[in-house]
């Protein structure tokens, strides 16, 4: 998406179609970029809010050992943040606790969760091996954070579509 997008937070009036694609300080590259962000907004693809853009994430798949988020494809566990940011799981978190990346610790619980996500859906692995520890488990029901647990190549769908306020975190291997 184009940092340069002339668009303002959602409680404030929006430029309209032509204010935004008719800016003359931009070339015309910019201009053809603006309109196409603007229509994906006009689509439902893409909603903006306050400071940051938020698009529609898309996994596409996922084989033993990777997973493929946009496009890109990624050899680590992954997070995917409230604002679609993809970064690296903190398995370190709970490999101090339990000898392995296979049990969320809270202390991974807390790192991964945000204020404001509804929904956590946790792919387990390949073969499902990945589960909550208790402490985890109640931090996130404390939380009212509900977990879907299912092994990752089910957990990519049901992230794709769903709709809730959702953070994803993928186990890519076992």
């Amino acid at each position: 998406m184009d940092a340069g997008l002339t668009a303002r937070c959602l409680h404030r009036s929006w430029p309209t179609w032509r204010e935004a694609v008719q800016d003359p300080a931009i070339d015309r590259e910019q201009r053809r970029r603006k309109s196409t962000d603007m229509a994906r907004v006009c689509r439902g693809e893409v909603t903006a809010s306050c400071g940051d853009w938020k698009q529609a994430m898309e996994i596409d798949r996922t084989t033993f050992g990777t997973i493929t988020i946009d496009g890109k494809t990624y050899e680590h566990d992954v997070i995917i943040r409230l604002s679609g940011e993809v970064v690296k799981r903190k398995k370190k978190l709970s490999k101090k606790y339990y000898g392995t990346s296979h049990v969320l610790s809270k202390d991974e619980a807390k790192f991964v969760f945000e204020n404001g996500c509804e929904q956590l859906i946790l792919g387990s692995g390949q073969l499902g091996n990945v589960h909550l520890s208790p402490q985890a488990e109640a931090y996130f029901v404390k939380k009212g954070c509900k977990v879907l647990l299912q092994p990752t190549p089910e957990a990519i769908r049901t992230f794709n579509r769903s709709h809730a306020k959702k953070i994803g975190l993928f186990h890519v291997t076992c």
